[in-house]
C-alpha cells in the first residue's frame, strides 16, 4: 500500500536541536507542531469529504427539480418573486427551480470561499501553523451543519438578489471552465505517462481508438442535426474548424523530432518531449463535445431552423447528465490530485517554496468555489431569469460561451504541444 506524499517536505536543521529559542512559537491550542501541520493533515480522504458535500447539495437541487417537487417553495418568502400574476404556472415552476439551483450554488460558493479565505489568512501568522490544519481537516460535523444552515438561510434571500447572483455566476463560471481545461490537459498527459511507463500499449491504443471513434460519431451527428439548411453556414464553420484542429492535434502529437524542429524553427529538440497520441485523443473528444454542446444550445431563429433537436426534453436531460459527469470528473481530479492544476499554471522551472506548496490546499477550496458557481449554470442551462428566459440549455449566449471555451482549449493544448520544443530550457 502506497502512502501519500506530503505537500511540503519539512526540512530540519541538525544543529538547531529540538528547540531554537527565539523562533519558538507560544504554547497553546495551535502550537507549531509538525504532527498538526496542514501539509501532514491534508489527504485525499479530506478532499473527498468536501467533494461529497458539493455533490450532496447539487443532487438535492437536481432531485427536487427533476421530479417537480418545488411546490413547497412557493410558501417561502424568498420565492415570492416567482409568483407574478402575469405568468403561467409553468413559468413560475421553472423560476422556482432555477432559483433553488442558484441558492444551492450560492451556499456552496460561500462555504468554500470562507474556508479558502481562512486558509490564506492563516499564512500571515507563522506561530499558528496548526490553525489551517484545524480549519481544513477537522470539525467535519460542524462544517456539514454549517453548510446545511447556510443553504437553508439562502432560501429567504429575495428573488431579485438571487437573480443578480445568477448574472455574476454566469461570468465567473468561465473561470472554472479555464481551470477545467487545464485539469483535462494535465490529466491527459498524466494518463499518457502512466500507461507508457507500465507498457500498457494495448489499453493505450484501445482508449485512443475509442475516443477518436466517439469524436467522429459526434461529428457525424453534428452534420446531421445542425447543418441542414442554407442559412447554417456558421454551424458548418464551427464543425469544420473543429475537425481541422483535432487533425492537427494528431499530427503534432506523433510528429517526429525533425518535423517538430522544422515547424518550430528549432534545432536539436528532444524527441522525448514529443507528446503522445492519447492526450490528443482526450482533447479531441472534449473539444468535439464542446462544439456539439454549443450547437445544441443554439436556438432556431425565425428565418432558419438549423437545430433539429431544439427544445427536446430528452436531449436536454442527456446534455445535463454529460455536463454533470464532466464537472464531477474535474472536481474528483481536483480532490485526488496533490498538485492540482497549479502544475499546469506554472511555466517555469523555479522551485516552489514551502508557503506556495501549503497554499495548494487553499487553492483546492478556490477551485471548489468556482465549481460551485459553474454548477448553477450547469443546472439552469446558463439561463438566469426563470420567468422570462428561454428554455433550458438554449440561447446564443450559451452557444458562444461554449465555443469560446472550445477555442481556449485548442489554444492551450497547442501551446503545451509546441512549447516544450521551443523552450527546451524550461519545465512543463
Amino acid at each position: 500500500m502506497s502512502t501519500e506524499k506530503p505537500l511540503v517536505e519539512t526540512k530540519s536543521d541538525p544543529e538547531a536541536g529540538p528547540s531554537s529559542g527565539g523562533d519558538e512559537a507560544a504554547p497553546g491550542a495551535f502550537d507549531n507542531d509538525e504532527s498538526a501541520d496542514l501539509t501532514t493533515r491534508d489527504s485525499v480522504r479530506v478532499r473527498i469529504y468536501y467533494a461529497g458535500l458539493f455533490f450532496l447539495i447539487i443532487f438535492f437541487c437536481l432531485f427536487i427539480n427533476a421530479f417537480n417537487l418545488d411546490s413547497w417553495l412557493k410558501h417561502i418568502k424568498g420565492f415570492d418573486g416567482c409568483s407574478a400574476s402575469d405568468t403561467t404556472d409553468d413559468q413560475q415552476m421553472r423560476c422556482r427551480q432555477f432559483s433553488l439551483a442558484f441558492r444551492g450554488s450560492l451556499a456552496l460558493c460561500l462555504f468554500f470561499s470562507f474556508i479558502g479565505f481562512l486558509l490564506c489568512a492563516s499564512k500571515l501568522f507563522a506561530s499558528y501553523r496548526a490553525f489551517d490544519a484545524v480549519v481544513h481537516a477537522e470539525f467535519f460535523w460542524f462544517k456539514s451543519i454549517l453548510l446545511v444552515g447556510v443553504f437553508i438561510g439562502t432560501l429567504w434571500i429575495p428573488q431579485e438578489s438571487i437573480e443578480s447572483y445568477g448574472h455574476a455566476a454566469m461570468w465567473f463560471s468561465f473561470l472554472f471552465i479555464i481551470v477545467q481545461t487545464l485539469m483535462l490537459i494535465e490529466f491527459s498527459y498524466a494518463w499518457h505517462d502512466l500507461w507508457k511507463l507500465r507498457a500498457w500499449f494495448c489499453g493505450y491504443l484501445t482508449a485512443t481508438a475509442t475516443m477518436y471513434a466517439l469524436s467522429i460519431t459526434l461529428v457525424v451527428l453534428m452534420f446531421h442535426w445542425f447543418t441542414d439548411g442554407v442559412a447554417c453556414g456558421e454551424n458548418k464553420f464551427f464543425i469544420i474548424f473543429t475537425i481541422v484542429c483535432f487533425s492537427l492535434f494528431s499530427i503534432m502529437s506523433v510528429a517526429s523530432d525533425s518535423i517538430v524542429s522544422t515547424l518550430c524553427c528549432v534545432e536539436g529538440t528532444d524527441p522525448s518531449k514529443v507528446r503522445g497520441i492519447l492526450p490528443a485523443s482526450v482533447v479531441t473528444l472534449y473539444t468535439t463535445y464542446m462544439c456539439f454542446s454549443a450547437l445544441f444550445s443554439q436556438p432556431n431563429a425565425d428565418d432558419q431552423s438549423c437545430n433539429h433537436i431544439f427544445g427536446s426534453n430528452s436531449q436536454n436531460g442527456w446534455m445535463l447528465l454529460l455536463s454533470i459527469i464532466i464537472c464531477g470528473v474535474s472536481v474528483a481530479y481536483s480532490a485526488v490530485s496533490a498538485g492540482g492544476t497549479q502544475q499546469s499554471l506554472r511555466f517555469s522551472s523555479v522551485e516552489e517554496d514551502e508557503t506556495a506548496k501549503a497554499l495548494n490546499v487553499a487553492y483546492f477550496h478556490v477551485v471548489m468555489a468556482l465549481a460551485s458557481l459553474y454548477s448553477a449554470m450547469m443546472m439552469t442551462g446558463w439561463q438566469v431569469d426563470g420567468l422570462h428566459g428561454d428554455s433550458v440549455s438554449t440561447g446564443r449566449r450559451t452557444m458562444w460561451i461554449k465555443i469560446i471555451s472550445e477555442w481556449f482549449t485548442i489554444l492551450v493544448y497547442s501551446w503545451t504541444t509546441v512549447a516544450p520544443q521551443i523552450l527546451s530550457d524550461r519545465t512543463f
